[in-house]
């Protein structure tokens, strides 16, 4: 397999385990705090694989294309004096999205639906997710910048261009002419040590 096809699998894999681990992170406080949770998926489409623990089933899906965690009874049933109907006399489609996520609970489970949970329990479950994408973000970076760094100016040569351009065209060129190669380390100029790359322009520039 090439560079190209290992970098594409790299990202692939990287995204879907993303999605699992923010879709975890509403998962758990889920859990934690009594809501109902029947399904979590990572992909969509059919399923590859389910196992059901806990009363929550967890299933890889054939498409790597996001993730969901279905918590039940989302909506409340909203203030009484909520317009519920349009003139034609159906239900709005707030009224539709309430009517579908009372049904969707169980009977004599009212009390574990997600709109029954206090503020605070609701608004920890829908941050935890974002929240885990944050501190991935703040692993990968560190990691990026202990494990590979910034770039930095160098006084080792990593090439040396045999010719540039210049208004009068393409001329040799100088560093190439002196005898410079890849790989030399520049320690001094006309004679004087050079300790870092600023030093080696002021040195040149004079």
């Amino acid at each position: 397999m090439s560079g190209s096809l290992w970098g594409i699998g790299a990202i692939l894999v990287g995204l879907v385990l993303s999605v699992a681990l923010h879709e975890l992170g509403h998962l758990l406080p889920a859990k934690r705090f009594g809501a109902l949770v029947p399904e979590f998926a990572v992909g969509f489409g059919p399923a590859l694989w389910k196992r059901e623990r806990a009363s929550t089933v967890y299933a890889i899906r054939a498409l790597p294309l996001g993730g969901y965690v279905r918590i039940l009874g989302m909506f409340g049933p909203g203030s009484p004096t909520r317009k519920r109907t349009r003139r034609d006399g159906r239900p709005t489609l707030a009224e539709e999205a309430r009517i579908a996520s009372r049904e969707e609970v169980p009977l004599g489970c009212e009390h574990r639906a997600f709109h029954r949970l206090s503020w605070w329990r609701k608004a920890i479950v829908m941050v935890c997710g974002p929240l885990v994408n944050l501190v991935l973000a703040l692993v990968f970076l560190m990691g990026a910048m202990i494990g590979i760094g910034s770039p930095a100016p160098s006084l080792t040569l990593e090439s040396v261009s045999p010719s540039v351009s210049s208004s009068l065209g393409e001329l040799p060129g100088p560093a190439h002419e002196a005898g410079l190669q890849a790989g030399d380390t520049i320690v001094a100029v006309d004679g004087r040590a050079v300790e870092d790359w600023r030093r080696f322009q002021e040195l040149v520039a004079a």
